[in-house]
């Protein structure tokens, strides 16, 4: 864990470097992966935490939105002005979506909702998105349904991204975000051969969730330090450095994370071994 805590360190003291690196206001592009880089750093924190206090499960969890983040960042990164825009743009979706909800649920909720005129404000905000950009603009990752065509949502983004072959780990951490039933049968933080649903905090199943968070927060910095808006060789130079270094600290904690789950198998066969002389 203290590599985790270590990686989280220098790639947030290199994010805050290349931020005073800029030279004026940043670009739609900068902006953008900028905040995105830095939400990747603040899940990789909530990741940690959870590790160190063996909530395995819900690391895991984390671990989807990490990820959702990095593929995001690598489409974004190489994504035209009309895409950077869609991308901002498509939060006035999200936003008329919640306002309706809670003006609908008036009432029922603690909260009061939005006043009449701010509920029209948004209504009309998402109404010229919409016609701006067309229909299907209003699904989920609709910002980016001009990219593929029939546009699957974030299976769209993984083809255009050429990480389709995560779709597997994506699935499997989708079970501790979702009332699955999978999740009735199966807990990252259960041995192998044990089945069930976990209630409680294990030291079991930690290589997953860690080495899924490394990879996946590192590619966020990769797209955040290599921005093409860097000026001069020398950043350049000094940001693949860096790169460099998070990759070396990545296959770092991840071959620690693999030798922490053989020990634990050969220490949970050896018990079973005397459980079963005895």
């Amino acid at each position: 864990m203290e590599g985790l805590d270590a990686f989280l360190r220098a790639t947030a003291s290199w994010h805050d470097e290349s931020c005073r690196a800029l030279r004026g206001e940043p670009d739609q592009r900068t902006f953008i992966l900028d905040g995105l880089h830095r939400r990747a750093l603040r899940t990789f924190g909530e990741v940690t935490s959870l590790l160190e206090n063996g909530w395995v499960d819900g690391a895991h969890a984390r671990c989807r939105t990490l990820y959702e983040l990095s593929l995001v960042s690598n489409v974004l990164l190489h994504a035209d002005d009309e895409t950077l825009q869609r991308y901002v743009d498509h939060r006035l979706v999200n936003e008329f979506r919640l306002a309706e909800a809670h003006t609908k649920h008036e009432g029922l909720i603690i909260e009061p909702p939005p006043p009449q005129e701010e509920l029209s404000r948004l209504r009309k905000a998402r109404d010229d998105a919409v016609k701006k950009y067309g229909k299907a603009f209003k699904g989920p990752y609709g910002w980016a349904a001009h990219l593929a065509s029939p546009f699957r949502g974030l299976a769209s983004l993984e083809k255009i991204a050429n990480l389709e072959h995560n779709r597997p780990y994506f699935e499997l951490a989708c079970i501790n975000v979702h009332a699955d039933s999978r999740g009735l049968f199966w807990s990252m933080g259960l041995p192998s051969d044990v089945s069930g649903a976990l209630a409680g905090a294990t030291d079991a199943g930690l290589a997953l969730p860690g080495q899924s968070a490394c990879i996946s927060v590192h590619q966020c910095s990769l797209w955040r330090l290599l921005l093409p808006s860097l000026e001069g060789e020398a950043e350049y130079a000094e940001a693949l450095l860096r790169a460099r270094v998070s990759k070396k600290l990545v296959d770092l904690c991840c071959d620690a994370f693999g030798r922490v789950a053989q020990a634990f198998d050969e220490g949970r066969r050896e018990m079973l071994a005397h459980t079963a002389d005895d």
